[in-house]
């Protein structure tokens, strides 16, 4: 897997990417799109890699073998120039590019789960999660930062919130807030 210390990953512009083993120095696997690769990223588990380029695809692959795993499309024939993968538990994916907009990927299903509300005035040229994947910062090639919220981690903290409302109810446990609001 790519978790290990002694394994790197480089991508090129001449449509290649390789995953090396540093401490032989040597190269494990090799895999070629028809595109001039932007970004890459590795699963949090380092099961697979996820590429973006000039074919305005994101593809995941093994990089045990080099097969792909999926592909999507972007909904544009915009270059995709950035992505990044949440951490740490890898559910989503962030992908920006030459259209100025932000999309958020469900990792496993591919299905695109948000789009930016607004764009960015010119190309996206970086995207990040932050450590705990509540938000996502873009950076454009004019200059200009964003800070979106990631609307999955908004969902999951209602989620949680939700679940501890239920089990509140369902066993009669109240906490100090919730006695104060009781009237007799």
């Amino acid at each position: 897997t790519l978790r290990q210390d002694s394994v790197a990953v480089t991508a090129s512009d001449d449509g290649s990417c390789v995953v090396w083993d540093v401490a032989r120095r040597v190269r494990k696997v090799s895999f070629f799109g028809s595109t001039y690769f932007k970004t890459l990223r590795a699963h949090p588990e380092g099961t697979q890699i996820v590429t973006t380029g000039t074919d305005h695809k994101s593809t995941w692959w093994d990089p045990e073998d080099a097969s792909i795993i999926r592909v999507i499309d972007a909904p544009t024939e915009a270059e995709l120039s950035s992505l990044d993968i949440s951490t740490p538990d890898g559910a989503s994916i962030a992908v920006a590019g030459l259209d100025r907009h932000l999309r958020i990927f469900d990792y496993e299903s591919g299905e695109l789960t948000h789009v930016g509300a607004v764009s960015h005035a010119a190309p996206i040229t970086a995207c990040a999660f932050a450590p705990r994947a509540d938000v996502v910062v873009t950076a454009a090639a004019d200059g200009a930062i964003f800070i979106w919220r990631n609307p999955r981690a908004a969902f999951a903290a209602l989620e949680r919130e939700k679940e501890t409302h239920v089990r509140r109810v369902l066993t009669g446990e109240t906490t100090i807030d919730d006695d104060a609001t009781i009237e007799n």
